[in-house]
Order: C-alpha cells, then sequence, then structure tokens
C-alpha cells in the first residue's frame, strides 16, 4: 500500500489492570445488505469500480476500514500526475467512510465503541441511538490521578450508555490553553475563544478517543506523567530500550496479532488511533429545520440543566498501519479530516423552498467586508463567559467575562472546497447517505467533507499560490511534507482561518517532559496533545 508516514493507533480491547473484564459482549445481526452502488471509484476512467469496503462489508457492518486504498502500480509508473490525484482521492473515501463508521449507532449498553450490526446510519430523525464516536472515552476520564486507576471504573474500558443521553464534561486542570466546552479545542492558546451563533448561543465543544489509544496508554502507564517523563528519557539514552517512549499505536501487525498488546480487543476495535473533534450547536426547541442535524439533548451544567444541541463540526485524525514496515522502523501513517455542517456557512444542499433558513455563524450573502474575505471574521475574539465556564476548567485564553453580549461572530469560509471533494461530497450526501434504506434517508447526509491532511502526493510545484498551497506543512516526520497548506473547520478554528492546518498544529504534539533539545526528534511527534493532560504524583515534575 502507499502510505504516509505518521504516528498514532489505539488499542487494546477490556483487559484490567488485574486481568481481562467481562462485557457480556453483544454481537447483533445485521438488518441491512448494502448496494455496490455506495462503493466511490476515484479513477473511473482506468479501471473497474473499487469493491465495496467497510463500513458496507457483510459480517462487518459499521465497522471503521483499517487502511486506505493505494492507487494501481501501473498507472503510478505510467502517469504519476494522475496517479497523485487518484490518491488522493482514496484518502478522502477513507476519510468519508470513516466517517461514516464513527457516527455508525453504537450498542446501547455494550462495549463502548461497538457498531450495533441490528441498526444503520438510515435510523429515522432524531431517533439514533449514541454514536460509536459518542461512546468513546474523554480525555478527563483517562488522564485522571495514578491513585484512581486503581477503580475499576477507570482502568476498564467499560460499557456504552443504554440511552442518548449526554453531557459536556470539563477538562482537566492542567490544559490551562486547552479548554473544550465553550472554548475552541486546541493549543494555539492565543488564537482561539467561544464561538457564539447567530441565536446568541455558545457552541460546544468536546474530545473523545478510540479504545487502542486508552489501551496504549494503560499498558504503558503514560497516565502517569513520571512514566512518561522516565520513558522520554530512557529513549534519548538509548531508544532499543524495552521501557523506552513509545508512540501512540497504529494498529499494525505488531500491535494487532500474536503477543500484541491490541491483539486482544474485539475484532471491530483492533484499529489506530482514532481522536474526534466536536462541535454542538444549540437548537431552537421545535424549530422546523432541527430534522437537518443529528440531535442529542445535553446536560450543560453540574446541576444537570439540559438542552436541545445539534452536531456542526466533527474532526477525525488516524494512525493507519499503512506503509507498516518494521526493517525500516515505519510503524504506519496518519491521515487527519474534517467534515462540517452544511448550514454552517451558507444555505447550499437541500435548500427549503420558501423557507427563511440562514446560516448558523453568518446572516447570510457572503463576507461583507474585506476583513470577512480574508480572514473569515471581523474584529477580537470574544471573552469566555464565566457562567458557563465548568468546575475545574481553566480560564478562556482569549479571557472571561461575567458580562458577556452574546452578540454572534460572523464566521465565513476564507478555503472553497475543491472541485474533486465536491464531487465525492456529491456522492456521499446523496447517492450514499441520501438513499432510502429500510425507508430513511440518512441525517447524516447533512454533513460534508471540508478536506483532509495527509502525505503529500506527487511532484512539488512552486509556481503559482494554488500550487504552493498544495505544498502543505511539514508532517510529523522531519522533512516530509503534506498534501495541504490550508485545512480548517469554520466552526472548530473559526479565529486561524489563514494558512492554518491541523498538521501546523499537530506536529508540536510530543509527550510529558521532553527536552528542548529533543524537539525535533521524530519518535518524539505523537500528534496528539492529550498525552500533555497526565497527572504527576504528588511531588513529582519533569525534574525530579
Amino acid at each position: 500500500m502507499r502510505a504516509i508516514f505518521g504516528a498514532i493507533a489505539l488499542g487494546l480491547a477490556l483487559y484490567g489492570c488485574n486481568g481481562r473484564e467481562q462485557t457480556g459482549e453483544s454481537r447483533p445481526e445485521a438488518t441491512a445488505e448494502f448496494p455496490q452502488s455506495f462503493a466511490y471509484n476515484c479513477d473511473p476512467g482506468n479501471g473497474p469500480a473499487p469493491a465495496l469496503g467497510a463500513p458496507w462489508l457483510p459480517g462487518q457492518e459499521g465497522y471503521l476500514p483499517l487502511e486506505w486504498a493505494s492507487v494501481d502500480a501501473a498507472l503510478e509508473k505510467n502517469d504519476p500526475v494522475l496517479a497523485a490525484t487518484v490518491q488522493q482521492c482514496m484518502f478522502y473515501d477513507f476519510m468519508w467512510r470513516s466517517f461514516i463508521a464513527v457516527n455508525w449507532p453504537a450498542v446501547p449498553g455494550g462495549n463502548r465503541g461497538q457498531p450495533d450490526r441490528g441498526k444503520t446510519i438510515f435510523g429515522g430523525i432524531g431517533t439514533l441511538p449514541l454514536a460509536v464516536w459518542e461512546t468513546y472515552k474523554t480525555p478527563q476520564q483517562i488522564f485522571t490521578s495514578s491513585d484512581r486507576w486503581e477503580d475499576p471504573d477507570v482502568a476498564n474500558w467499560g460499557n456504552s450508555p443504554t440511552d442518548t443521553s449526554r453531557a459536556f464534561l470539563a477538562f482537566p486542570d492542567q490544559l490551562t490553553d486547552y479548554r473544550p466546552d465553550v472554548q475552541q479545542p486546541y493549543f494555539f492558546g492565543q488564537s482561539t475563544g467561544p464561538l457564539i451563533d447567530q441565536n446568541g448561543n455558545y457552541v460546544r465543544y468536546e474530545v473523545a478517543v478510540n479504545q487502542a489509544f486508552f489501551t496504549y496508554i494503560r499498558k504503558f502507564g503514560y497516565y502517569n506523567a513520571g512514566r512518561q517523563r522516565d520513558a522520554v528519557l530512557t529513549y534519548i539514552a538509548n531508544p532499543k530500550a524495552a521501557d523506552a517512549f513509545q508512540r501512540p499505536p497504529f494498529g499494525n501487525p505488531a500491535q494487532t496479532t500474536g503477543d500484541g498488546y491490541l491483539a486482544g480487543l474485539p475484532d471491530y476495535a483492533r484499529q489506530g488511533m482514532v481522536d474526534v473533534k466536536a462541535a454542538w450547536k444549540e437548537l431552537p426547541e421545535g424549530a422546523p429545520y432541527n430534522n437537518r442535524y443529528l440531535q442529542r439533548r445535553i446536560a450543560v451544567d453540574a446541576q444537570g440543566t439540559t438542552k436541545l444541541y445539534g452536531l456542526v463540526a466533527l474532526h477525525i485524525l488516524r494512525y493507519t498501519p499503512n506503509k507498516y514496515d518494521p526493517s525500516k522502523g515505519v510503524e504506519g501513517a496518519f491521515v487527519a479530516a474534517t467534515f462540517e455542517h452544511v448550514d454552517n456557512v451558507a444555505i447550499d444542499f437541500e435548500k427549503p423552498l420558501g423557507g427563511t433558513l440562514t446560516p448558523s455563524f453568518n446572516p447570510g450573502g457572503g463576507p461583507q467586508t474585506p476583513e470577512e474575505e480574508a480572514y473569515g471574521f471581523a474584529g477580537r475574539i470574544p471573552p469566555c463567559p464565566e457562567a458557563d465556564r465548568s468546575p475545574g476548567q481553566a480560564p478562556c485564553s482569549s479571557g472571561t467575562t461575567t458580562n458577556p453580549s452574546r452578540k454572534p461572530v460572523n464566521i465565513y469560509r476564507v478555503t472553497p472546497l475543491s472541485d474533486a471533494i465536491e464531487a465525492i461530497n456529491d456522492h456521499y450526501q446523496k447517492t450514499v447517505l441520501g438513499s432510502s434504506v429500510g425507508g430513511n434517508r440518512s441525517v447524516m447526509r447533512f454533513y460534508r467533507l471540508i478536506g483532509t491532511q495527509n502525505r503529500h502526493q506527487g511532484p512539488f510545484a512552486f509556481d503559482t499560490p494554488g500550487e504552493r498551497n498544495l505544498n502543505g506543512h511539514q508532517g510529523p516526520i522531519t522533512g516530509v511534507y503534506t498534501n495541504t497548506n490550508n485545512l480548517i473547520n469554520a466552526a472548530l478554528e473559526s479565529y486561524t482561518q489563514k494558512n492554518f492546518s491541523c498538521i501546523l498544529c499537530h506536529a508540536a504534539a510530543k509527550p510529558k517532559c521532553t527536552p528542548e533539545k529533543a524537539f525535533e526528534e521524530d519518535q518524539f511527534k505523537t500528534l496528539t496533545f492529550l498525552l500533555n493532560a497526565a497527572q504527576f504524583k504528588p511531588g513529582d515534575s519533569c525534574t525530579p
């Protein structure tokens, strides 16, 4: 397989601290057979249609695809430019299928992350059970104090809720810039803040990770910051030492077979790390257009106050076994993608006839000023409301106010979607999710891919701004570049839309206590900042 060198994966199943957890896992039978037309052909002029892949495979309905497809070797040799275009499309297809899989209904009360083969993503509006990703663990459930890891609820992966109730939880105190809930969750703290929609309500954010990442943290004890520090220093002294720092898992054969630490996981969970970020907007009760959203009633405070919310954005970061080659020290690869609700910045999909529907994050009609056109918004980033701050959360980087104006922030898209992305979106939104399966079209057709970030494909070109944009930011391997300089979700990175991307941020992620002299060490480029949420035991620090 052609691959992208990268970093992380996730892991194992239900091994507690003292042995394997017994879950009584159920295996619902499938209720639908999916048509070949669901497969997308990235190269229609050079071969037959591709085989139908996950999450549509019989016996594995709802499963995440494990690896992206590779272009035909003959095409790569005879027409490398076309081959690069086709390969990039295959990344889009891989992440569209990943999006469908993580949003597949989970088994209520089953193992966290278990897709329900007895249901499909085509359930009725507002009736879909919790999605697979919604049952993943949150960082605050993993990166707690070491003594709490003696509690089975912490040390075991556990089971999904039996209903669709949700709650936004505070993030660990020690991540002072990374503050989900009302502040956009990423580590360029000086450039982020809350987003206020056109109804004057704050968008809410959350982060979750899959079982493989949880198993990795448990296996190596990296919930303890002191263990990370020791592993980093050991790697610097002797990279081949048994207790030297390990990257998050890619789901490669060394991890998923034999004695690999992911081998005991259920088959649907034996993949690399999956890290998701989500954004939700409050929906007016009874509004006529609520049926365009994946809806949840979510508790927003410690008193249990609930409000109706709709999903407006989802980031997915994956580590895969593509290009695994132990002889070359290649553990696997990475790919990231971001999806948005179609009504976020414009109304251009299944436009209601004669309605008054306007975008969630601007009044409609496009940017009104040169500043909005160039940067996606105008003015200053608003402060966070003190009243909406959850217990234990750090102050917002943009400041905190006790008297928020709740004035809407007008957000526009700076970088338009490419023709290739528009084409594959059309397929998945209309041909796939717009199909009637079991009498229902999927509400997930109201979501679309903005783009992916992966290893650069094809030759480099520098003559035009468009060509230079395709020579993207450096990835997790020194000197290896990605496919774009600009990959932004207007609902998740509203205030950094100019020449910014997932990798520009995440390439700076490293384990706890990495010394400055090793800041460019590839082994420490984990692409996830979550390791920094680990806590020290009392009295311990990076310099014990």
